[in-house]
């Protein structure tokens, strides 16, 4: 039998204008094979990796840094006021969905 999923999400709440910001994912696939993991921001998909690599979308405020970007870790460019939202983390393996999500305001710079 595999075991269940475990997820769980780092989101920086307030970073400033003008940061690299990294989202981070601590999952445990639990031994099931991987579908999919995403990241949505306010339910808009902006960031794919599936077994056969990663996929990034257009998302207004968003740039993916896609070199230092993986399967846990996603780094956000020079985010600005418009990258502020909900962020979700959709993790697929084995038939089992999960998913974690967590706020972020960006700070305009003092």
């Amino acid at each position: 039998m595999s075991k269940e999923l475990s997820l769980s999400v780092k989101v920086p709440s307030f970073p400033t204008v003008g940061q690299n910001v990294a989202l981070e994912a601590d999952l445990d696939l639990g031994g099931n094979p991987l579908e999919s993991i995403k990241w949505l921001k306010d339910d808009q998909e902006f960031y794919v990796v599936t077994p056969q690599g990663a996929s990034t979308k257009y998302v207004s405020g968003i740039q993916v840094d896609v070199k230092n970007s993986s399967r846990v870790k996603v780094t956000l460019q020079k985010v600005t006021e418009q990258t502020s939202g909900m962020f979700k983390c959709e993790l697929r393996a084995g038939g089992r969905m999960m998913m974690k999500g967590a706020g972020m305001k960006v700070q305009p710079k003092k």
